[in-house]
């Protein structure tokens, strides 16, 4: 076994314990904070889907390496939309906040 097959096991172990944290909070949580996790979580499995595929790759189980940029960039819209409705619930929050220390 190959220095990167070891480094694409140990990353595709750590994604799939993320994968397993954010769908915890996605359990756990309500309305936008849950959307934006969905997101993450969605985000966070085309990563995995993309080292598994390095790792058959690495194998030359599949030689095509035409899914690399369409994964990255899947990864990096989801990723992107979970940030953006954070941000936006933090936003709402802290509007929400100063709006009550105003009133007293």
């Amino acid at each position: 076994m190959s220095f990167e097959q070891i480094y694409y096991l140990i990353i595709l172990i750590v994604s799939l314990l993320a994968i397993i944290l954010t769908f915890g909070v996605v359990l756990r949580v309500e309305r936008k904070l849950d959307i934006s996790y969905k997101f993450i979580l969605i985000a966070v499995i085309f990563f995995s889907v993309g080292i598994f595929l390095d790792l058959f790759r690495s194998y030359q189980i599949i030689i095509f390496e035409d899914y690399d940029f369409l994964i990255k960039g899947l990864f990096l819209i989801f990723f992107t939309l979970g940030v953006y409705k954070m941000r936006a619930l933090i936003k709402e929050i802290n509007e929400e906040v100063i709006k009550k220390e105003q009133e007293k």
